[in-house]
Protein backbone atom coordinates (compact mmCIF):
# COMPACT_ATOMS: atom_id res chain seq x y z
CA UNK A 1 0.00 0.00 0.00
CA UNK A 2 3.11 2.24 0.57
CA UNK A 3 3.31 2.01 -3.45
CA UNK A 4 0.27 3.42 -4.29
CA UNK A 5 -0.46 5.47 -7.11
CA UNK A 6 -3.25 7.13 -9.06
CA UNK A 7 -3.52 8.49 -12.20
CA UNK A 8 -5.73 10.74 -14.15
CA UNK A 9 -6.85 8.40 -17.17
CA UNK A 10 -10.07 10.06 -18.30
CA UNK A 11 -11.95 13.11 -17.89
CA UNK A 12 -14.54 14.61 -20.46
CA UNK A 13 -14.08 15.39 -23.50
CA UNK A 14 -15.27 18.93 -23.91
CA UNK A 15 -12.10 19.80 -21.93
CA UNK A 16 -10.30 19.18 -24.52
CA UNK A 17 -7.51 16.40 -24.99
CA UNK A 18 -4.89 17.36 -22.72
CA UNK A 19 -8.05 19.11 -19.81
CA UNK A 20 -7.08 22.16 -21.28
CA UNK A 21 -10.26 23.65 -21.06
CA UNK A 22 -10.49 22.16 -17.86
CA UNK A 23 -11.15 24.81 -14.70
CA UNK A 24 -9.71 23.03 -12.08
CA UNK A 25 -5.88 23.11 -11.25
CA UNK A 26 -6.28 19.43 -10.03
CA UNK A 27 -7.18 18.28 -13.33
CA UNK A 28 -4.75 20.57 -15.50
CA UNK A 29 -1.99 19.09 -13.63
CA UNK A 30 -2.68 15.71 -13.13
CA UNK A 31 -3.36 15.52 -17.50
CA UNK A 32 0.21 16.02 -17.57
CA UNK A 33 1.50 12.93 -19.06
CA UNK A 34 3.84 10.95 -16.06
CA UNK A 35 2.01 12.86 -13.36
CA UNK A 36 0.03 11.09 -10.70
CA UNK A 37 -0.70 10.79 -6.93
CA UNK A 38 2.10 8.73 -5.02
CA UNK A 39 4.63 9.56 -2.49
CA UNK A 40 7.47 8.96 -5.16
CA UNK A 41 5.95 11.63 -7.28
CA UNK A 42 4.27 14.27 -4.74
CA UNK A 43 7.00 15.47 -2.07
CA UNK A 44 5.43 15.67 1.57
CA UNK A 45 2.20 13.01 0.87
CA UNK A 46 1.84 11.32 4.03
CA UNK A 47 1.61 7.37 4.16
CA UNK A 48 -2.07 6.39 4.07
CA UNK A 49 -4.61 6.90 4.57
CA UNK A 50 -5.73 9.54 1.96
CA UNK A 51 -8.68 11.57 1.91
CA UNK A 52 -9.94 13.18 -1.53
CA UNK A 53 -12.30 15.81 -2.53
CA UNK A 54 -13.00 19.28 -3.15
CA UNK A 55 -13.15 20.66 0.56
CA UNK A 56 -9.40 21.93 1.66
CA UNK A 57 -9.00 19.96 4.45
CA UNK A 58 -8.26 16.52 2.07
CA UNK A 59 -5.18 14.96 1.61
CA UNK A 60 -6.21 15.15 -2.04
CA UNK A 61 -7.80 17.94 -2.97
CA UNK A 62 -10.31 18.16 -6.16
CA UNK A 63 -11.14 21.51 -7.10
CA UNK A 64 -14.10 20.57 -8.46
CA UNK A 65 -17.92 21.76 -7.29
CA UNK A 66 -20.08 19.39 -5.36
CA UNK A 67 -22.37 20.03 -7.80
CA UNK A 68 -20.14 18.76 -11.36
CA UNK A 69 -19.93 15.23 -8.96
CA UNK A 70 -17.32 15.28 -6.71
CA UNK A 71 -18.23 15.53 -2.49
CA UNK A 72 -16.31 17.92 -0.58
CA UNK A 73 -15.15 14.37 1.13
CA UNK A 74 -15.48 12.01 -1.42
CA UNK A 75 -13.48 8.91 -0.80
CA UNK A 76 -10.76 7.70 1.17
CA UNK A 77 -7.30 5.43 0.21
CA UNK A 78 -6.26 3.33 3.17
CA UNK A 79 -4.52 0.16 4.11
CA UNK A 80 -6.43 -3.00 4.02
CA UNK A 81 -7.04 -4.46 7.39
CA UNK A 82 -5.82 -7.93 6.88
CA UNK A 83 -3.75 -7.59 3.93
CA UNK A 84 -1.71 -3.95 4.97
CA UNK A 85 0.49 -4.34 2.12
CA UNK A 86 -2.60 -4.11 -0.27
CA UNK A 87 -4.98 -0.73 -0.86
CA UNK A 88 -8.54 -0.33 -0.50
CA UNK A 89 -10.95 2.37 -1.20
CA UNK A 90 -14.02 3.41 0.59
CA UNK A 91 -16.86 5.92 -0.66
CA UNK A 92 -17.59 8.76 1.52
CA UNK A 93 -20.26 10.78 -0.58
CA UNK A 94 -24.16 10.95 -1.33
CA UNK A 95 -25.81 9.80 -4.26
CA UNK A 96 -25.43 12.84 -6.10
CA UNK A 97 -21.81 12.08 -6.16
CA UNK A 98 -21.29 8.12 -6.08
CA UNK A 99 -18.30 6.35 -6.72
CA UNK A 100 -17.62 3.57 -9.01
CA UNK A 101 -15.31 0.89 -10.20
CA UNK A 102 -15.08 -0.09 -13.53
CA UNK A 103 -15.09 -3.75 -14.46
CA UNK A 104 -12.38 -4.79 -16.48
CA UNK A 105 -12.74 -6.51 -19.96
CA UNK A 106 -12.85 -9.83 -19.75
CA UNK A 107 -11.68 -10.24 -16.68
CA UNK A 108 -13.23 -12.06 -13.20
CA UNK A 109 -14.05 -9.52 -10.83
CA UNK A 110 -15.72 -10.79 -7.40
CA UNK A 111 -19.21 -10.42 -6.80
CA UNK A 112 -20.36 -9.58 -3.33
CA UNK A 113 -23.52 -9.68 -1.16
CA UNK A 114 -25.23 -6.20 -0.83
CA UNK A 115 -22.76 -4.59 -4.10
CA UNK A 116 -24.99 -2.98 -7.45
CA UNK A 117 -23.76 -3.45 -10.69
CA UNK A 118 -25.10 -0.78 -13.30
CA UNK A 119 -25.33 -1.16 -17.02
CA UNK A 120 -26.43 2.00 -18.41
CA UNK A 121 -29.98 2.23 -17.32
CA UNK A 122 -30.35 -0.72 -15.63
CA UNK A 123 -29.04 -1.19 -11.86
CA UNK A 124 -28.95 -4.75 -10.31
CA UNK A 125 -28.42 -5.61 -6.51
CA UNK A 126 -26.28 -9.27 -6.01
CA UNK A 127 -28.17 -11.25 -3.50
CA UNK A 128 -25.43 -14.20 -2.00
CA UNK A 129 -27.76 -17.16 0.13
CA UNK A 130 -26.54 -20.68 0.93
CA UNK A 131 -28.86 -22.91 -1.09
CA UNK A 132 -29.84 -26.50 0.61
CA UNK A 133 -26.86 -27.84 -0.47
CA UNK A 134 -24.74 -25.05 1.02
CA UNK A 135 -23.42 -23.54 -1.60
CA UNK A 136 -23.59 -19.52 -2.60
CA UNK A 137 -26.71 -18.85 -4.53
CA UNK A 138 -26.97 -15.90 -6.90
CA UNK A 139 -30.20 -13.77 -7.53
CA UNK A 140 -30.12 -10.76 -9.26
CA UNK A 141 -32.67 -7.98 -8.10
CA UNK A 142 -33.31 -5.26 -10.82
CA UNK A 143 -34.68 -1.96 -10.12
CA UNK A 144 -37.72 -2.90 -11.67
CA UNK A 145 -38.55 -5.03 -8.36
CA UNK A 146 -37.62 -8.48 -10.56
CA UNK A 147 -35.62 -11.20 -8.99
CA UNK A 148 -33.41 -13.10 -11.21
CA UNK A 149 -31.68 -16.59 -10.21
CA UNK A 150 -28.16 -17.76 -11.35
CA UNK A 151 -27.74 -20.86 -11.82
CA UNK A 152 -24.83 -22.79 -10.80
CA UNK A 153 -23.66 -23.26 -14.67
CA UNK A 154 -23.79 -19.53 -14.90
CA UNK A 155 -25.60 -17.48 -17.64
CA UNK A 156 -25.06 -14.06 -18.96
CA UNK A 157 -27.23 -10.46 -19.59
CA UNK A 158 -27.80 -8.83 -22.64
CA UNK A 159 -30.68 -7.24 -25.13
CA UNK A 160 -32.16 -9.58 -26.82
CA UNK A 161 -33.94 -13.15 -26.21
CA UNK A 162 -30.84 -15.13 -27.53
CA UNK A 163 -27.03 -14.45 -28.13
CA UNK A 164 -25.39 -16.23 -30.99
CA UNK A 165 -21.44 -16.56 -30.72
CA UNK A 166 -18.87 -14.60 -32.80
CA UNK A 167 -15.50 -15.83 -34.05
CA UNK A 168 -13.11 -15.26 -31.06
CA UNK A 169 -15.40 -14.05 -29.08
CA UNK A 170 -14.29 -15.38 -25.22
CA UNK A 171 -16.50 -17.54 -23.86
CA UNK A 172 -19.57 -17.19 -22.38
CA UNK A 173 -22.48 -19.83 -20.62
CA UNK A 174 -25.62 -20.30 -23.22
CA UNK A 175 -28.05 -19.46 -20.03
CA UNK A 176 -29.45 -16.30 -20.65
CA UNK A 177 -31.05 -13.25 -18.68
CA UNK A 178 -32.27 -11.52 -21.72
CA UNK A 179 -33.97 -7.48 -21.48
CA UNK A 180 -36.14 -6.00 -24.04
CA UNK A 181 -36.66 -2.72 -23.20
CA UNK A 182 -34.28 0.11 -22.02
CA UNK A 183 -31.56 -1.63 -24.30
CA UNK A 184 -29.59 1.70 -24.96
CA UNK A 185 -26.39 0.71 -24.83
CA UNK A 186 -26.70 -3.01 -24.09
CA UNK A 187 -25.02 -5.58 -25.89
CA UNK A 188 -26.17 -8.88 -26.89
CA UNK A 189 -23.77 -10.58 -24.55
CA UNK A 190 -23.24 -7.87 -21.68
CA UNK A 191 -21.87 -9.27 -18.83
CA UNK A 192 -21.42 -13.31 -17.97
CA UNK A 193 -21.63 -14.72 -14.03
CA UNK A 194 -19.67 -18.05 -13.42
CA UNK A 195 -19.58 -19.91 -10.29
CA UNK A 196 -16.16 -21.46 -9.21
CA UNK A 197 -17.33 -24.70 -6.67
CA UNK A 198 -13.75 -25.20 -5.09
CA UNK A 199 -13.67 -21.14 -4.31
CA UNK A 200 -17.54 -21.03 -3.51
CA UNK A 201 -17.37 -17.34 -5.00
CA UNK A 202 -19.19 -16.15 -7.49
CA UNK A 203 -17.43 -13.79 -10.32
CA UNK A 204 -18.74 -11.53 -13.40
CA UNK A 205 -17.07 -11.15 -16.46
CA UNK A 206 -17.66 -7.39 -18.35
CA UNK A 207 -17.89 -8.45 -22.18
CA UNK A 208 -19.34 -5.10 -23.15
CA UNK A 209 -18.06 -2.73 -25.45
CA UNK A 210 -18.81 0.23 -23.72
CA UNK A 211 -15.88 1.77 -21.48
CA UNK A 212 -18.31 2.54 -19.16
CA UNK A 213 -20.80 -0.42 -19.70
CA UNK A 214 -20.68 -2.39 -16.07
CA UNK A 215 -19.82 -0.52 -13.40
CA UNK A 216 -20.17 -1.43 -9.06
CA UNK A 217 -21.16 0.88 -7.41
CA UNK A 218 -19.31 1.84 -4.07
CA UNK A 219 -21.26 1.47 -1.06
CA UNK A 220 -20.27 4.26 1.72
CA UNK A 221 -18.29 2.70 4.37
CA UNK A 222 -17.61 -0.46 2.83
CA UNK A 223 -13.59 -1.58 1.83
CA UNK A 224 -12.97 -2.14 -2.00
CA UNK A 225 -9.48 -3.47 -2.72
CA UNK A 226 -7.07 -2.05 -4.93
CA UNK A 227 -5.64 -3.71 -8.02
CA UNK A 228 -2.70 -3.08 -10.46
CA UNK A 229 -4.75 -1.30 -13.82
CA UNK A 230 -7.97 -0.98 -11.96
CA UNK A 231 -10.14 2.03 -12.88
CA UNK A 232 -12.55 4.52 -10.74
CA UNK A 233 -14.79 6.56 -11.59
CA UNK A 234 -14.86 9.71 -9.54
CA UNK A 235 -17.61 12.14 -10.46
CA UNK A 236 -16.84 12.92 -14.23
CA UNK A 237 -13.04 11.35 -13.44
CA UNK A 238 -11.63 8.33 -14.32
CA UNK A 239 -8.25 7.45 -12.06
CA UNK A 240 -6.47 4.09 -12.70
CA UNK A 241 -4.84 2.42 -9.56
CA UNK A 242 -1.03 1.38 -10.10
CA UNK A 243 2.05 0.61 -8.31
CA UNK A 244 4.74 3.72 -7.75
CA UNK A 245 7.77 2.37 -5.96
CA UNK A 246 11.07 4.26 -5.55
CA UNK A 247 13.93 2.61 -8.44
CA UNK A 248 16.82 1.02 -6.55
Amino acid sequence: SDTLGLWLADWPSEWGPEAAGASSTFIRFFAQDGRRVSRVFLEGLPALPWFLGSDARNTIIVDIPHGDGVADFHCVFAKASLQPHRAVVMALGDHTSPTYILCPKYQPLLVRNGDRLVCHQWIFEFRLEKDESGMDALSLLTDEGTIFRVPHEGCHLGAGSRSRKLDHQPFFPSTKISFTHRLRGMNGVHVVFQYHACAGRWSLIDHSHDPLGAMILLRPGVAYPLSEGLRLKLGPLIMQVGTDARSG
